[in-house]
């Protein structure tokens, strides 16, 4: 799954799968990023609709890689249905602080990539297949390329841009 991007003050953090059981549930697939965030009671979520409206989703529990949640006036499972492929968002004022050297994953998306004072690309994706977090460089003249997120290949994150040395394979 990619693209969980910020849209202004909102952060996607997965989307809705499908319905679960019959009263309404719904089976949400999160962003590694957002799991334990969406999965506390004190966290703030929604979906909104086409026309933005909002409805407000509590979590319920977690099941393997999913989490079950209630999005607001929603009782039954058909209902339920009509919500799949709904975005989930939260604002990204809710979302806890982190720590030194900690991003979420559309912090970086974007950023200029900087090799030796000259920007060579910026950052179009990232991604964990299970191995680890993967960026992958879209460079200035079209290419594009994964590196593993590491502080050798990246040794320094800003705001603004990513530092990037390229890694000598043998």
């Amino acid at each position: 799954m990619k693209n969980f991007t910020l849209t202004g003050d909102e952060v996607i953090l997965g989307l809705i799968s499908q319905a679960s059981g019959i009263k309404g549930d719904l089976k949400a697939i999160i962003e590694s990023d957002f799991f334990e965030y969406v999965s506390s009671k004190n966290s703030e979520f929604y979906i909104k609709s086409d026309d933005d409206q909002i409805k407000t989703l509590k979590f319920i529990r977690a099941q393997g890689k999913y989490l079950i949640v209630r999005a607001e006036g929603i009782d039954d499972r058909n209902s339920a249905e009509l919500l799949k492929g709904s975005k989930i968002f939260a604002s990204r004022n809710k979302l806890p602080k982190l720590e030194d050297d900690c991003f979420y994953y559309s912090q970086l998306e974007g950023l200029e990539v900087f090799e030796n004072n000259v920007k060579i690309g910026k950052i179009n994706s990232v991604n964990n297949f299970g191995a680890g977090d993967i960026i992958e460089i879209l460079f200035e003249n079209g290419d594009s390329e994964m590196y593993p997120f590491s502080k050798e290949i990246f040794p320094e994150v800003a705001s603004d841009r990513v530092i990037f040395r390229k890694p000598n394979i043998s």
